[in-house]
């Protein structure tokens, strides 16, 4: 049997769990979004670095932003810029995995760049030393 000391302590403890599962689905959301405005961020940076054509940095932006909010087209962007680099093996991994996430671009001639790109990257040009 309940005494009316205990009744009061139980409802007390249902109350906090209650409490402390809610907070933390605040937490969660405002967690997500700072992870999003944090991506957001990052990419604007590796943007504006592509464009200065700073590109080995964008590539630590874009790669920062991708860890946040992997976003297929991200993984594109990244590509291109290893691709300007002339590490064609990173860039191939990247349009692949682009390909990979986003299967369907949104734009077809997207995709055939991006399937352009793979193949150069595939075949590149091999002398008896090496690479050209």
């Amino acid at each position: 049997m309940m005494t009316g000391s205990t009744y009061p302590a139980a409802r007390l403890s249902s109350l906090a769990v209650l409490v402390a599962l809610a907070a933390p689905a605040g937490a969660i959301a405002q967690d997500a979004e700072n992870k999003e405005d944090e991506a957001k961020k990052h990419f604007m940076t590796g943007k504006k670095l592509v464009e200065e054509g700073a590109h080995a940095q964008a590539i630590v932006e874009l790669k920062a932003s991708y860890e946040l909010s992997p976003v297929p087209i991200v993984l594109y962007n990244i590509a291109v810029a290893y691709d300007t680099l002339h590490k064609y093996a990173a860039a191939s991994t990247y349009y692949a995995e682009f390909l990979e996430k986003d299967p369907s671009p949104p734009d077809d001639a997207l995709r055939v760049e991006v399937l352009k790109r793979l193949m150069e990257g595939i075949m590149i040009p091999v002398s008896e030393g090496g690479p050209a």
